[in-house]
């Protein structure tokens, strides 16, 4: 698996690394298993994408020009 990082953080992660006395995978891996532990993280962040997935959604119903719900959902073939 390659990750990139931007050239900051992935100082950051070298620097870590380097204090902690452990390889960039393992640390790397460390954060990961304990992220998939984690149900809380788990849970905020699909609510995370939830809201993603909702602004966005807003955003194209405002870049159509849809004023109402009911606008939206006739062009979606949802009124009948």
């Amino acid at each position: 698996m390659t990750v990139e990082l931007p050239t900051r953080k992935h100082k950051e992660l070298k620097a870590i690394s380097a204090i902690l006395g452990i390889s960039m995978k393992d640390f790397i891996l460390q954060c990961i298993l304990e992220k998939l532990d984690d149900k809380n993280a788990l849970k905020d962040f699909a609510e995370d994408l939830d809201v993603i997935a909702f602004d966005k959604g807003m955003k194209s119903i405002e870049d159509h020009g849809y004023d109402t719900l009911e606008e939206v959902k006739k062009y979606l073939g949802l009124d009948k």
